[in-house]
């Protein structure tokens, strides 16, 4: 049972005021939450604080309570858990409203979030300043990233330095050649020894012709029957001048499909020998095959040909 809810001023949740119970209905007499009075007949004083909020919330309806609960003796423990929960909804009230949109009807698509590392454009200025190493301090070099240059093999004969793969193995120099590298030795049918994935050379002796482009035609159809024997059908690629090693040359690229075997590409170029005899010829070969290195890679082992030091 509860007694009657004596006059008074009873706090509005949500809007820093009070309103004024006349023991019966509530009045229209609001106030400033905070005021304090000793006497029922006493002056109200302003205690110190911000100047008072407006009676009610952007876009909210201004709060009409119900007549406050009777009291009882559990009457205080009651009202004061019923305001903090009618504050707490307030807060989240407004906190919603705010994150909403103009218009809830043409509400703007979800953000897309994307988590990950960026990396600046090389023409993007820093975020930050890099710090200057010390000169005593060797991490810098721990966290150099530059590729490590590709090894390359003397060919003596023609003073050039002849890049070497990664994963590729350089054979002995011989009478035929005067650098040699091979990937890949597999077992294959048409062999009696072991043939290869991909393979590359610098042909010793220099060959006679009217120009770059007859010596690299001229090879190229010996060395294609050779690398991957009796040719069924083959076509050309492409074809058009290269420098290597400071001159200017011919080179020559087929796809070739042999009677048996793997089909395969055969890259010959032709360059002017740097003793003036004739044009060397540079000829290599890969299987079309998942196991088989890139074709592109014969063309960065010609193009990377430099003049010795």
């Amino acid at each position: 049972m509860s007694t009657p809810t004596p006059p008074g001023w009873y706090p509005v949740p949500g809007t820093g005021q009070e309103r004024w119970w006349d023991g019966t209905a509530w009045t229209d007499s609001h106030r400033q939450a905070g005021l304090v009075n000793d006497a029922v007949t006493q002056t109200w004083q302003v205690a110190p604080g911000p100047p008072p909020p407006p009676t009610t919330l952007p876009f909210q309806p201004p709060f009409q309570p119900g007549p406050p609960p009777g009291r009882s003796g559990r009457g205080p423990l009651i009202a004061t858990v019923s305001v903090a929960v009618l504050l707490l909804a307030g807060v989240v009230g407004a906190v919603v409203w705010a994150v909403q949109p103009d218009d809830p009807k043409k509400a703007g698509p979800a953000p897309t979030i994307t988590v990950g590392v960026s990396t600046p454009a090389a023409s993007d200025p820093p975020r930050s300043p890099s710090p200057t190493p010390d000169a005593d301090d060797t991490s810098a070099d721990d966290t150099d990233s530059s590729p490590a240059p590709a090894l390359q093999l003397a060919d003596k004969a023609h003073g050039w330095g002849v890049p070497l793969p990664d994963g590729w193995t350089a054979e002995p120099a011989n009478e035929r050649a005067t650098v040699v590298e091979i990937f890949g030795q597999y077992a294959c049918e048409q062999s009696e020894s072991l043939c290869l994935r991909g393979q590359f050379a610098v042909v010793a002796d220099s060959v006679d012709a009217a120009d770059a482009q007859a010596a690299a035609e001229r090879a190229m159809t010996d060395f294609a029957a050779v690398a991957f024997g009796t040719l069924r059908t083959h076509r050309e690629e492409s074809a058009g001048t290269l420098t290597v090693a400071g001159s200017e040359g011919w080179a020559i690229r087929w796809y070739v499909e042999p009677e048996q075997g793997a089909a395969g590409f055969a890259v010959v170029a032709a360059v002017p020998d740097p003793d003036g005899s004739g044009y060397v010829i540079l000829r290599g070969g890969v299987d079309d095959d998942p196991k088989a290195p890139d074709p592109a890679v014969l063309d960065d082992i010609i193009q990377g040909i430099t003049t010795a030091s």
